[in-house]
């Protein structure tokens, strides 16, 4: 598809990010990993 699905351990929610790198604003899969 054109979304991935992660796990997010902090909030333990999982994260659905689109596979499109224009669509995701710099420094959100930073702030995501942290």
């Amino acid at each position: 598809g054109s979304h991935e699905i992660w796990w997010n351990p902090v909030n333990r929610k999982r994260i659905t990010i689109p596979n499109h790198p224009k669509d995701l604003p710099e420094g959100t899969l930073k702030a995501i990993l942290k």
